[in-house]
């Protein structure tokens, strides 16, 4: 019954465990969620709702700690929005095109890399919107963009599906390579258990 209650919130990935303890008529209850969720304040809200629904539909429990772990991904597909000159895009609705790549966290190695035309150039209105809602779609984890695209249409989008922002301040791309391993290393170190 527990299981199912915590099942039920949308960013629950897998339940680890769940341990339960009595203690005269006090019960205690410890349980470690998989989480696929962005950042830590998201996960923490989500880990304090879980307890809260706990409290709400099992009235017995006294005390109940959620731990959340975030989901060990191995492969990762970053988005790249480009100028026409293969510049990172710092128009993100009009950029020329999208450059899409595998990438394998563990080996640091590109696995597959594709150029996609923005197909939403000629929109009137909602074009961000459009363009995130295709990438999502496309399932993209990671969005490379500069800090022109916080607190727009697309911003918001790519937040509502947890997706992760790597900023950058110089638009050049000299090393693709070195690029990579930068965002691997800052967003995905607690992850891969690597150190930078």
């Amino acid at each position: 019954a527990i299981k199912q209650e915590i099942s039920q919130f949308e960013h629950v990935n897998e339940i680890t465990s769940i341990k339960g303890r009595k203690s005269g008529r006090f019960m205690l209850l410890e349980i470690i969620v998989k989480l696929d969720i962005a950042s830590f304040e998201e996960a923490h809200k989500l880990s304090s709702q879980i307890e809260q629904r706990i409290y709400e539909k099992f009235p017995n429990v006294d005390n109940v700690i959620v731990h959340y772990e975030p989901i060990e991904k191995k492969i990762v597909k970053i988005c790249i929005p480009q100028t026409k000159n293969e510049q990172i895009s710092e128009d993100f609705s009009n950029s020329s095109s999208f450059l899409i790549i595998d990438y394998d966290l563990s080996r640091k190695k590109i696995l597959n890399k594709q150029q996609k035309p923005n197909d939403f150039l000629e929109l009137k209105e909602k074009k961000g919107i459009q363009i995130a809602l295709y990438l999502v779609k496309e399932g993209v984890d990671i969005i490379v963009t500069t800090k022109h695209i916080e607190n727009t249409g697309p911003y918001f989008v790519f937040k509502t599906h947890n997706k992760k922002f790597y900023v950058v301040e110089n638009v050049q791309i000299d090393n693709l390579e070195e690029l990579l391993k930068s965002i691997s290393n800052k967003i995905y170190v607690k992850q891969t258990g690597e150190e930078t």
